[in-house]
């Protein structure tokens, strides 16, 4: 979950959409995202950070999905 401890300080402002993207890990949410950082899509300074954002949201989605059923059958064997 994101935590407001990890936002503030010196940070520049792509990084806080690095923070969302290490946060983010569901479709709904990858579509907020896209839907938020839409407006910077012509800005060359933001561009490649959130393409590198959305790609590993993205990632993270497809991991949990290919990896479910294994969670869960090593989970009902633990119980």
């Amino acid at each position: 979950m994101l935590k407001q401890s990890n936002l503030g300080g010196d940070m520049a402002s792509g990084d806080f959409i690095k923070v969302i993207g290490n946060s983010f890990d569901t479709a709904a949410k990858l579509t907020a995202f896209i839907s938020f950082t839409d407006r910077f899509k012509d800005e060359p300074a933001f561009k490649r950070i959130v393409e590198m954002a959305k790609t590993q949201i993205t990632s993270k989605i497809d991991l949990l999905a290919s990896q479910k059923e294994k969670v869960q059958a090593a989970l009902a064997k633990a119980v």
